[in-house]
């Protein structure tokens, strides 16, 4: 296995408890290449993969997903589960993003989100992530970073000396940069709230995932994995991974 198959596992176990039975309709927002609409497929589930990545929905598509590159907000139809794996905080406008949710939710049906709060890192946390993979790197254990169509220029295009002169949060929120910005943690929170019944809310670890296409090795990703639990447990890191479930409020 993978750290992205380990990864994707991951997401898969946590949110099982929260759907309907099979074979109920799901829509996954940000599919990505598919690992997860594979899983659930094999699960039973009618899954509808979207992205606006031609290249990932590419790859879903040879995974045999029924995958399309299209904008959330031009979909259409009504689906039992709507999944959003790392997705909604692009989704802009939020308000706008969250009606769209509700039109296309099926009655009764449940929405799950695989999110981060990006504005909850704090010094300690971001000097994690700049560090771990620093080390890993030194060993010669660390594939480059990919760049995504979505990344503004950041740290990885500056001098050598800029970069170190600034502080690892600097860093941080530099990197978070984008435009239009991605929405806060809170923000989220907040307008999902206004809007469907909040069934669960979980602060988890983040950070490891930005090494999941970077490293070979399964059993190392899930060792970074359970470090970076570990240290949010003794309180010197701060989980920034958010996930939600919510569901349409009974009128």
């Amino acid at each position: 296995m993978s750290a992205l198959d380990d990864d994707t596992e991951e997401v898969e176990r946590h949110f099982l408890p929260h759907l309907p039975p099979p074979p109920a309709s799901v829509l996954e927002v940000g599919a990505g290449d598919g690992r997860l609409a594979v899983r659930l497929s094999a699960r039973g589930y009618t899954v509808k993969a979207i992205d606006v990545d031609e290249e990932a929905v590419a790859s879903a598509l040879a995974r045999g997903v029924d995958a399309a590159s299209i904008d959330y907000f031009d979909m259409r139809g009504q689906f039992d589960v709507l999944l959003f794996t790392r997705s909604f905080h692009h989704l802009w406008p939020l308000e706008r993003a969250v009606v769209q949710a509700g039109k296309l939710l099926a009655p009764g049906g449940a929405i799950l989100f695989d999110e981060f709060a990006h504005e909850a890192c704090d010094l300690a946390t971001a000097a994690w992530f700049y560090d771990v993979p620093a080390l890993l790197d030194a060993a010669g254990v660390l594939a480059p970073e990919k760049r995504r169509h979505w990344h503004r220029p950041h740290h990885h295009d500056r001098g050598h000396a800029e970069e170190e002169s600034k502080t690892p949060l600097e860093r941080w929120r530099e990197r978070i940069a984008h435009d239009p910005p991605l929405h806060r943690g809170d923000s989220m929170l907040e307008a999902l709230g206004a809007a469907f019944a909040l069934e669960a809310v979980e602060r988890v670890p983040y950070l490891y995932r930005y090494l999941a296409e970077r490293l070979d090795s399964a059993a190392l990703f899930t060792r970074v994995r359970a470090m970076e639990a570990d240290r949010i447990e003794l309180g010197l890191l701060v989980p920034i991974g958010l996930r939600m479930v919510a569901r349409g409020r009974q009128d």
